[in-house]
């Protein structure tokens, strides 16, 4: 016998939920974990090379089923979040274990296609909507955001979907109000932009003509 493995896997499956339940809140540090995980990686797991016979693996499979049995439905995870009002203090905590952390491109691809062709009720987007009013986000992330479409050219199809979508939408004072002033902001940064560009040419070509002169 392996030295704390069960001879029997459904023995084995319920110790582990045992401990599993025991250790439930529990945070384990990331260098225990990387030491766990060596400590049973390749040859080292207890099940390395070994087949799990069909008898055995049928009990295992009644087991997992019956845990979670038509009879009583499992909730979905936003039905059961539904209500709860989480602490600010919970929220910067959540938010910053994912800061940083960029997420490779084929997950970022597959959650973008999960959604695409859908399309949200009235209600939800109201919803959406009204969760997100008055949230004042922070320059980074603002920063962050407007750095993943720069210089991105969506298709012509996208764009006239796009264009389909906000025809006869009346958009309220507050929102017209908001783009018109970043509107305004935009060509003041521009016209600042090519007064510089304006005065450095000039410097530039007053410079040459002198050389010229003098010589």
């Amino acid at each position: 016998m392996t030295r704390g493995v069960c001879t029997d896997p459904l023995n084995e499956l319920k110790r582990r939920r045992k401990i599993s339940e025991a250790l439930q809140g529990h945070a384990t540090s990331e260098e225990t974990r990387k030491k766990l995980s060596e400590a049973k990686k390749g040859e080292k797991h207890p099940y390395f090379g070994k087949h799990l016979p069909k008898k055995i693996r049928m009990k295992i499979s009644k087991a997992l089923k019956e845990k979670h049995s038509i009879e009583e439905p499992r909730q979905k995870p936003s039905e059961v979040e539904k209500g709860k009002i989480v602490s600010e203090k919970t929220r910067r905590e959540m938010s910053g274990v994912n800061k940083g952390k960029i997420k490779p491109e084929e997950p970022r691809r597959q959650m973008s296609g999960v959604n695409k062709g859908k399309i949200k009720p009235e209600e939800s987007r109201r919803e959406m909507s009204e969760v997100q009013k008055g949230k004042i986000k922070s320059e980074e992330p603002r920063r962050q955001m407007s750095g993943v479409n720069k210089g991105k050219i969506k298709p012509e199809e996208s764009r006239r979907e796009m264009s389909e979508v906000q025809k006869g939408k009346i958009k309220s004072e507050e929102p017209r109000r908001e783009m018109s002033e970043a509107i305004k902001k935009a060509k003041k940064k521009a016209k600042k932009k090519a007064k510089k560009v304006a005065k450095k040419l000039a410097k530039k070509l007053a410079k040459k003509l002198a050389k010229k002169l003098i010589k």
